[in-house]
């Protein structure tokens, strides 16, 4: 499985020249599609797509034409897991902060490091809330997203017993 960049040789692809590095654009992250240099915060992005999909079975970002994913990748929000129908199960909000962050617009607002990420796997295998979810949180306040909020405030009375999939939990042995 191609999480990063593949060197393409001769292609009729317009969005690529021969042996020029392209990644695999359903995965690839923000700045990728801008082209500036990438760091291990690029590899962040790329789980964090993989992991939308295997929860959720829908990639965060699709479209028919190569320029309109590249387009989203850059600029649409993912649609939170806990707010999708096509999830496997239910999704608990931290483990839906997870994600997300991975899949933030901006690097600085990722995962520093793939031991970041693993450190808040660990977390949520533990029951203990990910550092992202903190983030997450006051994304939801600064944006006065209230369907995220209501999630939070349900989940921490106890009245959600959503999980994350067991896919996400055995990433921290992945990453």
């Amino acid at each position: 499985f191609d999480l990063g960049t593949v060197k393409m040789g001769r292609s009729q692809n317009r969005l690529t020249r021969a042996g020029k590095i392209f990644p695999t654009r359903p995965y690839m992250s923000t700045e990728q599609a801008r082209a500036p240099e990438v760091d291990p915060r690029t590899d962040a992005y790329s789980v964090g797509v993989l992991l939308y999909e295997t929860l959720s079975r829908v990639v965060p970002f699709d479209a028919e034409h190569p320029m309109g994913l590249l387009t989203q990748h850059m600029y649409t929000e993912p649609t939170p897991l806990v707010r999708l129908e096509s999830a496997m199960q239910p999704i608990s909000l931290e483990a839906d902060a997870v994600v997300l962050k991975c899949l933030a617009k901006k690097p600085e607002d990722r995962y520093a490091s793939m031991t970041d990420l693993a450190a808040d796997l660990a977390r949520l295998d533990r029951g203990q809330p990910p550092a992202a979810l903190a983030d997450l949180l006051a994304r939801a306040e600064r944006e006065q997203d209230q369907a995220l909020l209501d999630a939070a405030r349900q989940e921490h009375r106890g009245g959600n017993a959503r999980r994350a999939s067991p896919f996400a939990i055995a990433m921290t042995g992945v990453v």
